[in-house]
């Protein structure tokens, strides 16, 4: 049942999220990250991410980090293994050479990347969000009797300082962060097809107009239901908030790494209100990407034969991603 349908009559369909919906949770059985995404002047595009997950005999936690550099291509690298530590506050992390760490208020998160190894990729990011998170209604979609929750900071300023395939940048923009989590539930069973767009304006350093706009099918025996979210931003505040979306998928060409047939352009829509004046609204945008990146496969990092389980038994997930320069 997706949250936008468990609010009740007269209940608030926007909420602002408190500190709670953001910390770590890393109980039963699920899934769970810590994701950073940003977009700097220089049209440096990328995600730093910390993930936990349960889904065989051990919790399996590792970080993700990819950087896309115009002109030099994109640089994706993943480790794992390595103990989560969790902070005092309950929101701040660390993994092997990868800490997150919010001040006492959530406003400002400072990031230090120094796991990179094959690409030689180091970062130091300044992260000051300039408005507050949201969630639809509680923010929880109930999937065969767990919880699944995405909650969002949509927008803030963005100070970097990179070696990436050691060659140095320092920039400025913006950038996301969302927090994900999934409980009593495999994280296989949460969604059979998932969508994301992070979508930023060229002015990133001068209140961008952002979007982003997250949503899963979930498998049939769970009623193949929709749980869907959007939001627009503008002058670095939330503008609007959308629960009637669709994406459209087009020009399928088959992948021959993961046997997918991977569409090559994207129709987005996304239908709500805004905030303030609680007036309709309507978003949409069309995508033809001109950058792909490679294929991630979700379960690489897994223990061979329990990877191979999955994959035979249940489910063969991979992540496809890309760049657009000019959307519209």
């Amino acid at each position: 049942t997706p949250a936008i349908q468990r609010i009740p009559e007269g209940g608030a369909i926007y909420n602002s999220t408190i500190v709670e919906d953001f910390a770590w949770k890393c109980k039963s059985t699920g899934s769970e990250t810590q994701t950073f995404y940003f977009h700097l002047g220089n049209k440096i595009f990328g995600f730093i991410q910390i993930a936990w997950g349960y889904i065989a005999v051990s919790p399996t936690i590792q970080s993700n980090a990819l950087f896309y550099v115009p002109g030099e291509g994109n640089f994706f690298e993943t480790h794992n293994g390595h103990k989560l530590k969790v902070g005092d506050d309950g929101v701040s992390s660390e993994v092997h050479k990868l800490t997150m760490k919010w001040d006492s208020e959530m406003r400002k998160l400072v990031i230090d990347y120094n796991a990179g190894k094959t690409h030689n990729c180091h970062a130091h990011i300044e992260f000051e969000r300039t408005c507050d998170g949201y969630k639809i209604g509680d923010g929880d979609n109930i999937v065969g009797g767990g919880i699944v929750r995405h909650c969002f900071y949509p927008v803030g300023r963005v100070k970097a300082n990179m070696i990436i395939n050691g060659k140095p940048y320092e920039e400025t923009g913006n950038g996301l962060y969302i927090h994900a989590v999934s409980m009593d539930i495999m994280p296989y069973n949460v969604g059979q097809v998932w969508s994301f767009c992070d979508f930023s304006s060229k002015d990133v350093n001068e209140n961008p107009v952002t979007f982003q706009l997250l949503q899963y099918l979930t498998p049939a025996k769970f009623g193949e239901t929709l749980c869907t979210q959007a939001a627009l931003q503008k002058d670095g505040k939330t503008y609007a908030v959308m629960w009637d979306n669709s994406v459209e998928f087009e020009d399928r060409v088959k992948n021959s790494k993961s046997g997918y047939d991977v569409p090559q352009a994207f129709r987005y829509r996304a239908k709500g209100q805004t905030l303030e004046d609680k007036k309709k609204v309507t978003v949409t945008m069309e995508s033809k990407p001109d950058a792909f990146f490679k294929p991630i496969e979700v379960l690489h990092e897994l223990p061979y034969f329990v990877k191979i389980a999955v994959q035979t038994l249940i489910t063969n997930p991979f992540i496809f991603q890309w760049f657009e320069s000019k959307s519209v």
